[in-house]
């Protein structure tokens, strides 16, 4: 499994059978949606600073937010795309 910071618990996964082998989660709730749930204008908002709130479970609030370095990197990232143009694929 990829390694976490300890500011989060956020663990990036590439499959739903990956969940079941993070440590410490053997307890947690086995039943959850794998539907893509972050469009354009979520990503645009994390994109800005902002935060999503998540109250998909009708019972917890989960904040979910990218940190002033990842939004740096990425609107940097963006900007060097956007400056060296479309891909000649």
């Amino acid at each position: 499994m990829p390694s976490t910071s300890h500011y989060t618990r956020l663990i990036p996964v590439l499959n739903k059978n990956e969940v079941y082998s993070i440590e410490g989660t053997d307890h947690f709730y086995s039943e959850f949606s794998t539907n893509k749930n972050i469009g354009k204008e979520e990503l645009l908002a994390l994109l800005s600073g902002m935060a999503l709130v998540d109250i998909s479970d009708n019972e917890y609030y989960h904040w979910i937010q990218l940190n002033e370095e990842a939004v740096s990197f990425a609107n940097s990232f963006l900007q060097r795309k956007i400056k060296k143009g479309p891909s000649t694929r």
